[in-house]
């Protein structure tokens, strides 16, 4: 299985046209079921177009169950591209320069079909401020509780949305390592808050 599931993202990004060998409806059920585990239905659901074009198709009703399980991912992928925008805006009225993360941040360097089929997680957004003014900040936006750690804090804005709000971009356990990791971040401050900076959402 490990096999046809690599096969099977190739044939999603474009990388090879067909299976091996045409598969059983059980072997579809377990492709669809470990799709879902591993959090990229919506991301191997782009290669049903291309194997059907081969002759090579899960049973319809399967077929019916992961399109209704994309629809769902392209719409909290939607949702969530209007929060970070939205989050963007607020945080940047309180004087506080900011830029999307991870996911939703990295997502605008897919190809525009994939970007939309890929599973959304939380809102992780980096802050121009240290842990201080992060707390202030979110007391600004009407938190009143305030949790963090050493690296990001919880923000609750949106009821439907997890969001953290890092003071720090990433922390590295290895303590030299991480004394690089913090240099390269404060040499490269300013470019991680420009269009052409690779976290700018």
């Amino acid at each position: 299985m490990n096999q046809l599931f690599f096969e099977f993202i190739q044939i999603a990004l474009d990388q090879s046209e067909k299976l091996a060998h045409d598969l059983s409806d059980q072997d579809w059920l377990e492709l669809y079921n470990w799709s879902n585990k591993q959090a990229i239905a919506g991301i191997t659901f782009a290669a049903l177009d291309k194997l059907d074009k081969q002759g090579q198709k899960p049973p319809v009703q399967l077929i019916y169950e992961w399109f209704g399980s994309t629809q769902i991912i392209r719409a909290r992928n939607a949702q969530l591209d209007d929060y970070c925008k939205n989050l963007i805006a607020i945080i940047e009225q309180k004087n506080v320069r900011c830029s999307i993360l991870k996911g939703q941040g990295l997502a605008r360097y897919y190809d525009e079909n994939i970007r939309q089929l890929r599973q959304a997680g939380d809102i992780d957004v980096y802050v121009d401020c240290g842990l201080k003014e992060a707390i202030s900040l979110a007391h600004a936006l009407g938190q009143t509780s305030v949790e963090w750690d050493y690296q990001h804090l919880h923000l609750n804005l949106w009821p439907d949305v997890e969001i953290e709000i890092h003071y720090r971009a990433e922390i590295l356990f290895n303590l030299s390592k991480n004394k690089k990791l913090q240099k390269w971040f404060r040499d490269n401050q300013e470019s991680l808050f420009t269009k052409e900076g690779e976290l700018m959402y």
